[in-house]
């Protein structure tokens, strides 16, 4: 065997672990695609009931549905932080063209990193002041405002995770 053939081999391996981490990114992708669209379609539905109920009770019936800001709040959160995430996977953020034009991966790297970062430190003092969220109330439902800042703390791990993929993949030939 000559040193190509080895070079060969070397090539195959390194083809063989790009498609191991690009079918392992997609299998990732659809798991929190999955659970996105769940979220997203049944926050989005509940809101929907609950101002259609509210503003029935209120013209129709002349009563009142007090629970519906609360309720409202909390699913839009949700609908809010686990569809960034939805987002994110779907597209790109906004870039300046002129500066991704000359500069490409390179650009496209600095703007992940800067993002997981900033997400991360978010996401860990929220984790951190999770035990208070947990003491606070809300006013008319009695709901930890923990229920709230889940939503927050699970969307930012998704958006992470999605941040962390995309730098993966500007490494990984698919």
């Amino acid at each position: 065997m000559c040193l190509t053939d080895y070079e060969g081999e070397d090539d195959m391996n390194h083809d063989r672990i790009n498609t191991l981490i690009a079918k392992l990114l997609r299998a990732i992708d659809r798991v929190l695609v999955g659970i996105e669209a769940i979220v997203i379609i049944v926050t989005g539905v509940l809101i929907t009931v609950a101002l259609f109920y509210g503003a029935i009770v209120r013209y129709v019936i002349h009563g009142s549905f007090p629970q519906e800001a609360e309720l409202s709040w909390l699913l839009y959160t949700w609908l809010v932080f686990i569809g960034s995430s939805y987002v994110l996977s779907k597209g790109d953020h906004p870039t300046v063209t002129f500066i991704r034009s000359r500069l490409g991966k390179i650009y496209d790297l600095l703007i992940y990193l800067i993002c997981i970062m900033y997400v991360s430190i978010i996401l860990r003092q929220t984790i951190l002041y999770s035990d208070i969220f947990m003491l606070q109330k809300t006013a008319t439902m009695g709901l930890p405002l923990y229920y709230f800042y889940a939503a927050l703390i699970l969307g930012f791990i998704f958006i992470d995770i999605r941040y962390i993929m995309k730098v993966i993949d500007l490494f990984v030939k698919q």
